[in-house]
């Protein structure tokens, strides 16, 4: 599953064995915000950060984990897009053995860069 197209919906690419890999669009979702991390230099791509929408009414999105792969021969997107019902306000960062970190969303904002130390 990554957002192949840019629309901040998730897509799904599935390759099968002797068959041409087929991409199926999502069209009928509402947008999400697409988090593009920028690791530091020993794991640029932030694998294993956990990110949490923030809603100003107090909602979160489900924790999602950045992962290398679910699976044989598998990729995940890098750039997770997550959603909620109620507009975010902030990104919740979470690492391994460092501060949590609270990054503010944009109002109408489809991606949102987070710099990580």
């Amino acid at each position: 599953m990554a957002d192949f197209n840019g629309d901040g919906r998730p897509d799904i690419a599935i390759g099968q064995n002797g068959a041409e890999t087929r991409l199926f669009r999502n069209t009928r979702a509402r947008p999400g915000i697409r988090i593009r991390l920028e690791g530091p230099p020993g794991n640029p791509s932030a694998i294993g950060t956990r990110l949490q929408l923030l809603g100003a009414d107090g909602s979160r999105s489900p924790l999602r984990e950045v992962q290398g792969g679910g699976g044989y021969w598998s990729q995940n997107a890098l750039a997770p897009v997550l959603q909620m019902r109620s507009p975010a306000t902030a990104v919740r960062v979470l690492r391994p053995g460092l501060p949590e970190q609270v990054v503010p969303v944009p109002e109408g904002a489809r991606e949102v860069r987070v710099p990580l130390p």
